[in-house]
């Protein structure tokens, strides 16, 4: 497990219900929002909003990290009124290995992903649209056990 995200836990993050502020780390010069598995985080792309980052295929994105298990199961959920969402699971750095990713699960409004963890380390969830281009708008991402 690295030491990035170890140790980090926030009680809730900043635009819960709670309103607690969320921490945010550089790594590698990627703004990282850690989270934990049981949370109900909110937030938006968009320029305006300093944590997130310009993907390659000209989209953004926000990147949310948390510290894993092997063999945890976990339910990740994220919808948006505003855009197609699009979630990728990476392991050990913001753009390390992918893990799974979901394009709606035929939904339209919302990715999910579903399963166990292969490792023990940090994780990042990558909250995006789909497709190439720049699509702002407000989303909800539940990251939950089963």
């Amino acid at each position: 497990m690295s030491a990035m995200l170890a140790g980090l836990l926030v009680a809730a993050p900043a635009a819960t219900a709670l309103a607690e502020e969320v921490t945010v780390l550089n790594i590698g010069g990627v703004p990282v929002s850690v989270t934990r598995i049981g949370t109900h985080n909110t937030s938006s792309i968009s320029p305006r909003n300093g944590d997130t980052v310009k993907l390659q295929d000209g989209s953004r994105g926000e990147i949310w990290g948390f510290e894993g298990q092997a063999g945890q199961c976990v339910d990740i959920n994220l919808t948006s009124p505003d855009f197609d969402p699009y979630l990728v699971l990476r392991f050990g750095e913001p753009f390390g290995e992918q893990v799974a990713t979901d394009d709606d699960s035929g939904m339209g409004d919302s990715a999910h992903l579903h399963g166990r963890l292969p490792s023990t380390g940090d994780y990042y969830l990558m909250v995006t649209s789909s497709g190439a281009g720049e699509d702002d708008g407000k989303y909800t991402l539940d990251l939950g056990g089963c």
